[in-house]
């Protein structure tokens, strides 16, 4: 059982966020943590991320602008959480989502190109479009060669 506290002699374990739903984050604090995107683009990723009537609105495969090799992308992303410890949910997590979208969408990677070119980068971009700090901290530090946008 993952909990916040940690066990007698061991590194503290981080409590997961639950991210079953799409968090309601403020453009203006996501901007003055240092986030990149535009009002527009974070506001649209966002609404394609939410739930709706089970499912998200983004459909891999059938949104515009979209590649579909996500099992490499969705195993890359299991392999770098693993290798920092970030804890995810094992059904909707709004992270993994939002990776994906970001990610695979041909016009935003054009758009952010040299700030989001590694999946590292675009991991910690969601990380700080939800707010989660602790984890976007955890990546940072165990991927210290790459170029973080930092503020």
């Amino acid at each position: 059982m993952v909990t916040g506290q940690p066990s007698a002699g061991s590194e503290r374990v981080p409590k997961p966020f639950n991210f079953t739903e799409v968090p309601k984050t403020n453009f203006k604090e996501y901007r003055n943590s240092g986030g990149i995107l535009n009002n527009h683009d974070y506001t649209d990723l966002l609404a394609l991320a939410r739930p709706k009537g089970g499912g998200a609105l983004f459909q891999p495969g059938k949104t515009p602008g979209v590649t579909e090799d996500l099992d490499t992308l969705k195993k890359g992303l299991i392999q770098m959480v693993h290798e920092t410890g970030i804890v995810l949910n094992n059904g909707f997590d709004a992270r993994k989502l939002l990776y994906l979208i970001l990610r695979t969408d041909k016009k935003l990677q054009a758009r952010y190109h040299g700030r989001l070119e590694k999946d590292e980068q675009v991991f910690a971009e969601v990380l700080r479009m939800v707010g989660d700090r602790e984890s976007r901290e955890r990546l940072v530090t165990n991927y210290r060669s790459i170029n973080f946008e930092r503020r």
